[in-house]
């Protein structure tokens, strides 16, 4: 019975140490463009074939981003990701807005990239893989 306990306790341990954090996330980071610039405070959103979570991310200045999903950098779920960026502004920056008030945006991206349904970006994450390029035309 103690050998049986003993085994027990060291296949627990081994498990639980032996797979990392065991979210089997994979970190991704990239850049968005528009018409070749850089995609400023867009969301960006990785939504695995497999379904879950979906990672998600905002472009700073440079449109860089990183992945996120159950902590900050943890990366996106393996596999094919339908891939989403949307960025809109508010029409009047300077109005007072009441609680409950519905206000005007305006999409400064294009919408079929809004949705994992309506994207046609693509992208296979893997373990290793190099920083992504997400590159959006406006149909301008």
């Amino acid at each position: 019975m103690m050998f049986c306990t003993r085994l027990a306790v060291t296949f627990g341990l081994l498990v639980f140490v032996g797979c990392g954090d065991g979210s089997g996330l994979i970190p991704v980071n990239g850049t968005v463009t528009l018409d070749g610039k850089p995609l400023v405070d867009a969301a960006v959103g990785f939504h695995a074939d497999a379904g879950g979570v979906p990672a998600v991310g905002t472009t700073d200045a440079e449109g860089k981003f990183t992945l996120s999903t159950q902590k900050p950098g943890d990366g996106a779920t393996p596999g094919q990701n339908a891939v989403t960026v949307s960025k809109q502004s508010n029409l009047n920056p300077d109005a007072v807005v009441e609680e409950g008030e519905i206000v005007k945006m305006k999409n400064e991206s294009p919408l079929k990239y809004f949705s994992p349904k309506t994207t046609d970006i693509k992208i296979d994450v893997q373990r290793g893989m190099e920083p992504v390029m997400i590159e959006l035309k406006s149909g301008k």
